[in-house]
């Protein structure tokens, strides 16, 4: 098993996206939440009501505001992955309105076996200070822009938002290897990205 970062730990990559891209793509996501929600989704998950939800049905990554960002090339770039010749990605957007939070959890259960994968965040938008619970570093201030890679034993958690204007953030599964002898192929083509380095492409399909 390829270890990405530390199961158990937690990084921050700086300025991982520009506040400018931030800033750009921002209402773009936010206007296209009803299209997305809309998108027929028969699986069950904590974040009913939300884009979140989605995460197994659409893939960020596709959105045709997103992918001038070239993201999966940029995480495969990162020096944390760069003994990395592949990756297959599932992203989705997190859009919090008043009261809407993100439960405390894990992105694999403690007595499971490692998968090899990392979770991502990015926060874009918000009004005021907002934060994100880290299991190691407690109440954590979110900075437009920067990237998160959490271990996927690693515990953490966005309390509720408590301000009317919504709170905006990216998110990526981040997984060494293919995840399609878990998925019908249906779900794989809708929730998967796979980047190559050899090539420098990726599968990506532009919807919204």
């Amino acid at each position: 098993m390829v270890t990405l970062v530390d199961p158990h730990g937690h990084q921050v990559v700086k300025a991982f996206l520009t506040k400018e891209e931030c800033e750009t793509i921002t209402p773009k996501l936010i206007r296209d939440e009803h299209k997305i929600l809309r998108i027929p989704n028969p699986n069950e998950t904590a974040y009913v009501g939300t884009v979140t939800h989605q995460y197994a049905v659409y893939n960020i990554l596709t959105h045709g505001d997103i992918r001038p960002l070239n993201i999966p090339q940029r995480l495969l770039d990162l020096p944390q992955l760069q003994h990395l010749d592949e990756l297959w990605i599932q992203a989705w957007v997190n859009i919090s309105h008043l009261g809407d939070e993100i439960p405390k959890h894990t992105h694999n259960h403690p007595n499971e076996p490692e998968q090899g994968l990392i979770a991502c965040s990015v926060y874009l938008h918000g009004r005021g200070n907002n934060y994100t619970h880290f299991e190691d570093t407690g109440k954590t201030l979110n900075i437009v822009g920067d990237l998160h890679l959490v271990g996927e034993y690693h515990e953490h958690q966005v309390r509720k938002n408590l301000n009317t204007e919504p709170r905006v953030s990216l998110a990526f599964d981040i997984h060494v290897n293919d995840p399609k002898p878990s998925v019908s192929h249906k779900e794989y083509t809708k929730r998967w990205i796979h980047i190559r380095r050899d090539t420098n492409q990726s599968d990506e399909r532009t919807n919204v």
